[in-house]
């Protein structure tokens, strides 16, 4: 996956989509069935974006452990 937490969430661009963490955990793992219902061994990987702010690492764990809650 390329980036859902941050484009899903932390980028402040006007247009962008400003979901909770919990929302776009929720709409990458309804994603993630529906890909494994055609390839049930699929392997999926994410990269984001990471800085030094301990509250940025902080809000990506939470969305790790929201991802991790829905799946």
């Amino acid at each position: 996956m390329d980036e859902p937490f941050y484009y899903g969430h932390k980028d402040s661009s006007p247009t962008a989509c400003h979901e909770s963490v919990q929302a776009v955990a929720k709409a990458v793992a309804e994603r993630v069935r529906v890909i494994r219902g055609y390839f049930p061994n699929v392997r999926i990987g994410d990269d984001e974006v990471v800085n030094s702010s301990r509250a940025w690492i902080d809000e990506l764990a939470g969305f790790v452990d929201a991802y991790r809650g829905v799946t």
